[in-house]
């Protein structure tokens, strides 16, 4: 069997894969089908959102789509890059 962490890495790959082919619209019901119903609807919805896409509900659908430019998410780690915490001095 495959771990849960290396299958939700896999399916964020054919997301990604099918953004490309599809030309960066998807339609996320049709690829669940297509993926055999094994994974939640909400849960190919969050990879797409992490992957930058807009979902738009299409009447009784779900479509992802990529629109440039992709804005870049924002960090919740509070040690990210640009913050104004400094460094504790180790003696």
């Amino acid at each position: 069997t495959v771990p849960p962490r290396l299958r939700l890495k896999l399916t964020a790959h054919i997301c990604i894969l099918a953004l490309y082919m599809c030309r960066f619209t998807v339609d996320i019901d049709s690829l669940r089908l297509s993926l055999g119903s094994s994974i939640a609807l909400s849960k190919l919805q969050d990879i797409f959102t992490e992957l930058g896409c807009k979902i738009i509900k299409v009447a009784n659908t779900s479509v992802a789509t990529l629109e440039t430019p992709i804005n870049k998410p924002k960090l919740k780690d509070s040690l990210s890059l640009g913050s104004n915490r400094k460094r504790k001095r180790t003696t």
